[in-house]
């Protein structure tokens, strides 16, 4: 049964994590509790090893906490399947890494198309919404090349228009700006905002650049897997 807030998408409460390395129990995340409003621009914010991919993979269904509760637009998330899991994630997220994630035998179009595909829309439909959002992106005349013929900036503007064009609820992005320069992470950040305000589509941002971090609405600090404090930027 789904447990719907019109203005919550993300409830995230007690969640904690650990890895195994060995014969070592690594803790990653220790009972954080976070909400996202729709429609917000929140940045996770922490040094490497504060737990914010953790969480942030957690929040984009592709990993499972060991305990906690995390509901999902509506969907409570823990026990599902995993194939259940697979189906809502590919619905409701659309996902932006900063090592861009892009299949390199495939050409940019083939590249945003791929979830079209695997949700098994028409070529027709694909087409339009590729060249829309390839054009949104400022690379229509680029949609047939490969991502080694791309700059870093080119190659992260695809991978945004691969997480736009199924239309998610959600956009999770893991330090899209890490991989680039200055210059073109702030015109990444800014593109990403635009195109998000334009589909009313919440963003959840881990980053420890300040440039982002400053962009967002809401900024929530994260250390040693704990949630440390909350700064509001509006």
């Amino acid at each position: 049964m789904q447990r719907k807030d019109v203005t919550m998408i993300i409830a995230c409460r007690d969640i904690t994590k650990t890895y195994r390395l060995g014969h070592t129990i690594v803790p990653a995340l220790h009972a954080a509790t976070m909400t996202v409003q729709r429609g917000e621009f929140v940045v996770i914010a922490g040094a490497s090893g504060s737990g914010k991919t953790t969480l942030l993979n957690i929040m984009g269904g592709i990993d499972r906490p060991d305990s906690g509760d995390y509901v999902l637009d509506g969907t409570p998330m823990m026990g599902l399947s995993e194939s259940l899991r697979t189906r809502i994630r590919r619905q409701k997220v659309g996902f932006v890494f900063q090592s861009f994630n892009l299949i390199p035998v495939l050409s940019a179009y083939e590249n945003v198309a791929y979830p079209l595909w695997l949700a098994g829309e028409s070529p027709k439909s694909q087409r339009e919404k590729v060249m829309y959002w390839l054009n949104r992106v400022g690379l229509s005349d680029q949609s047939q090349q490969r991502p080694n013929a791309l700059s870093g900036g080119q190659r992260q503007r695809v991978a945004i228009a691969r997480a736009l064009v199924k239309s998610p609820a959600v956009i999770v992005a893991d330090e899209p700006t890490a991989s680039l320069d200055s210059k073109t992470g702030a015109s990444i950040i800014e593109l990403m905002r635009e195109l998000i305000r334009d589909q009313g589509t919440t963003c959840v941002v881990s980053s420890h650049d300040t440039m982002v971090i400053q962009s967002a609405e809401r900024v929530v600090y994260m250390r040693d897997g704990r949630m440390d404090k909350e700064v509001n930027n509006q």
